[in-house]
């Protein structure tokens, strides 16, 4: 009963918690005092465009960025507008109220657009290089007739020479596409300025190591594990860089890992315990980590299972250990292939092809796989034509 009782007093909580807002509806002392429009009455030039923010502030003293959440108008529409986001854009000289209302609460400026003419056009920054498959802002600053400065990025036209190089959005915001170079340009009604957009070859940005935090025996001896590092560049494409990465292991006594040709990647088991696994190119790097336990081998599956080949034929069988604590582990390379008719098919121990099998006569044989005490097998039928 009691029990009950609590889960029904903590899902009220929940209820009125959710319930709750900003304009203090659920009844808490928190209450919206006033808003504060900034900037506080700005000039600018006709035909451009200002941000608005609106800041609410709260009883408890508290301050909340309202900007997206109020309603905003202008008194003189003809003057300028102002959008739900808060960005006015002006149309004729004069003046206007700009006003952001929350429930009952307000708060207001005054925007006056002048008569201003543009006299120059800043773009910035200055013939900048980016890799392949990256943004670049860039801002357009206006110099107008009565000394003032204005930042007019969203208000000029943008243009890449060369889109195939690089496009640009309305926001200034240039995409780098291809290697090669791009004019970019921002256009004022008859003024305009020019910048050299350099697009450079796609730069790595991170390195993945896997597999991912594995766990691995100690048992047998020579257990090792293979790491893979694949990179992605900036363009987004990615690359196996297992061979020319820099391997290291955090704690040599539990694991090594090899920068040896042939062997690239490849961790050697050495004792129980944790140790990370890195690989990096230059200033980028990535990592996993290695657990190598004690855990005792139980059982080996030997796959596929009970396959058909033809005399001549090869199959590679794959030997799988099964341990006390519910890992598995690929041992292929580790234990001692046999077949029990090797006048029917053999299979090899031979480093880099262990665990090949190739038909020799039309019977059935025997495939095993051992490890110490443990061994696991299935059968091989080799058919002729």
């Amino acid at each position: 009963m009691i029990k009950t009782l609590i889960k029904v007093v903590l899902l009220c909580v929940c209820i009125v918690v959710a319930g709750c807002g900003d304009d203090d509806s659920c009844g808490t002392s928190r209450s919206l005092v006033s808003i504060q429009v900034t900037p506080t009455n700005p000039r600018i030039a006709n035909r451009t465009s200002r941000q608005f923010t609106a800041t609410g502030i709260y009883s408890d003293y508290t301050t909340l960025d309202l900007t997206l959440s109020v309603a905003w108008s202008s008194s003189a529409t003809n003057i300028a507008t102002i959008n739900s986001s808060g960005r006015a854009t002006a149309s004729n000289p004069g003046q206007t109220t700009i006003k952001a209302t929350f429930g009952a609460v307000s708060g207001s400026t005054t925007l006056t657009v002048t008569n201003a003419t543009l006299t120059s056009l800043d773009i910035a920054p200055i013939d900048p290089s980016i890799a392949k498959g990256t943004t670049q802002q860039f801002t357009a600053t206006g110099h107008f007739s009565d000394g003032t400065i204005q930042d007019l990025t969203t208000s000029v036209t943008w243009d890449s020479s060369d889109p195939s190089k690089a496009t640009i959005d309305p926001s200034g915001k240039a995409s780098a596409l291809a290697i090669g170079q791009t004019t970019i340009t921002a256009t004022f009604g008859a003024i305009s300025q020019q910048t050299t957009l350099t697009v450079t070859a796609a730069t790595l940005k991170s390195i993945a190591v896997t597999p991912i935090n594995p766990r691995i025996s100690v048992n047998p001896s020579g257990t090792f594990v293979q790491f893979t590092a694949t990179g992605t560049f900036t363009d987004n494409t990615t690359q196996d860089l297992t061979t020319s990465v820099s391997w290291s292991s955090s704690i040599p006594a539990f694991a090594t890992i090899s920068n040896i040709a042939g062997s690239y990647g490849k961790a050697a088991i050495v004792a129980s315990g944790v140790t990370t696994i890195t690989a990096t190119q230059g200033t980028v790097s990535g990592s996993t980590t290695l657990t190598v336990t004690n855990a005792l081998l139980l059982s080996i599956t030997v796959t596929p299972a009970d396959p058909d080949i033809l005399v001549g034929g090869t199959i590679q069988f794959t030997a799988t250990g099964h341990y006390d604590d519910g890992s598995t582990q690929n041992l292929t390379s580790l234990v001692t292939w046999s077949s029990s008719e090797p006048s029917v098919a053999t299979i090899s121990n031979a480093a880099g092809d262990k665990g090949l099998a190739t038909g020799v006569a039309p019977v059935q044989t025997t495939i095993t796989a051992t490890s110490g005490a443990i061994h696991g097998s299935t059968e091989l039928e080799v058919e002729l034509d």
